[in-house]
């Protein structure tokens, strides 16, 4: 899970990943893996897609949201 949008934290967040992959022995299967981003300008989405090598998924949402504040 990503929360900064920017690619520096996501190569950091990444690389941390990739070591505990090395040592472990466990690899992503980039097959069954998406990357889900919300608010993210395109260009930036695209970064962190070619940075990452995964696909952009997509989180269909039925209805309408809203947030009530009280």
């Amino acid at each position: 899970m990503y929360y900064r949008v920017d690619l520096i934290s996501v190569r950091l967040l990444n690389e941390a990943f990739m070591k505990l992959s090395r040592a472990s022995g466990l690899q992503a299967n980039t097959n069954k893996s998406s990357l889900y981003m919300a608010e993210v300008a395109d260009h930036i989405k695209q970064e962190f897609l070619d940075e990452l090598d995964y696909i952009e998924g997509n989180c269909p949402l039925r209805g309408s949201l809203s947030i009530k504040e009280s």
